[in-house]
């Protein structure tokens, strides 16, 4: 390891929990809450801090395994918005771009034709097979 490079250091249980404290006391405030952090002895910088609560401690998110109608859904999405996780993640109601991104990479990836049945979710009728509104399917394109 070179000089410059810093090692990771993983979140502990503790910094979890004044995260979660912090983060009820002034929501979404990622800076103040960092520097709150570092009085703690905790030193972690505003998007570290953002990236932990939204990826990983916030309870709207879900943890549960990802089912094969997750799947198809995430393969849909990448077809229509490519690797647009922001947008991506719209289709998967209570899955962040986090998780979103690292299931296409770690599995949906490389495992496209054993999970998803193809010939019978024709691409053309994907809008149908969503079951969402045409607008938002199409939003960057307003």
């Amino acid at each position: 390891m070179h000089p410059e490079e810093k090692q990771r250091v993983f979140w502990t249980e503790k910094e979890d929990e004044r995260l979660l404290a912090l983060q009820t006391e002034m929501p979404a405030k990622w800076e103040k809450i960092s520097q709150e952090l570092d009085k703690c002895g905790i030193s972690r910088t505003g998007k570290q801090v953002r990236d932990r609560y939204v990826n990983f401690l916030d309870t709207g998110m879900s943890n549960e395994k990802w089912s094969p109608e997750e799947d198809e859904v995430l393969y849909h999405m990448t077809v229509l918005h490519g690797t647009k996780w922001s947008l991506v993640k719209q289709g998967l109601p209570g899955r962040s771009e986090a998780r979103v991104k690292n299931r296409y990479y770690s599995y949906l990836q490389h495992h496209l034709p054993s999970v998803l049945p193809l010939s019978q979710t024709p691409s053309s009728d994907i809008d149908s097979f969503l079951n969402l509104d045409h607008q938002f399917l199409h939003m960057d394109s307003l």
